[in-house]
């Protein structure tokens, strides 16, 4: 949700020092689209916070972020994992990511479990978000995020892909 997402990236937000005036600095002039180096659309950032998984390429708008899990964008897909082994789960995630986008499909649910009955998180709970964040799979995401509770929380995760032309 926007508020979990907010409370995220405000964590570690410290306060301005109030006893003298906070000076700004001056803003540079974004560069134009054209300006930008090859490769940069396919950059992926990826952030950890607790349970909770975020990634997203490149400079991509908050409202993009916001829709995964929501009723604007609700999921078209669902891909289960329970019970794959890490080189199985990574083949059925290409296989699944490359025929959801060739169907026009645009938000899927991948779900990869707790890892229950074991120390730390499961094997695939970890390992499928730096899959997704990294080549050849995040060319076609633009974003993903941990799952709401209704749809496995942290033991699953929305996948928002890129268009065809990206």
């Amino acid at each position: 949700p926007p508020e979990e997402l907010l409370a995220a990236v405000l964590a570690d937000v410290e306060p301005l020092d109030t006893g003298r005036p906070a000076r700004l600095p001056a803003r540079r002039p974004r560069r134009a689209a054209t300006d930008r180096p090859a490769g940069a659309s396919h950059e992926f950032h990826l952030e950890r916070h607790g349970d909770r998984v975020l990634g997203w390429r490149g400079e991509l708008p908050p409202r993009e972020l916001a829709v995964l899990g929501s009723p604007a964008a609700p999921v078209e897909a669902t891909l289960d994992l329970h019970g794959h082994t890490a080189e199985e789960a990574r083949e059925g995630l290409a296989t699944f990511l490359a025929r959801s986008r060739r169907s026009g499909l645009r938000t899927l649910l991948v779900v990869t479990g707790h890892g229950r009955g074991r120390p730390g998180a499961g094997v695939l709970r970890v390992a499928v978000p730096a899959w997704l964040a990294a080549p050849p799979l995040a060319a076609r995401l633009l974003a993903f995020a941990t799952a709401r509770p209704e749809h496995g929380g942290a033991g699953a995760i929305y996948l928002r892909l890129a268009g065809r032309g990206r």
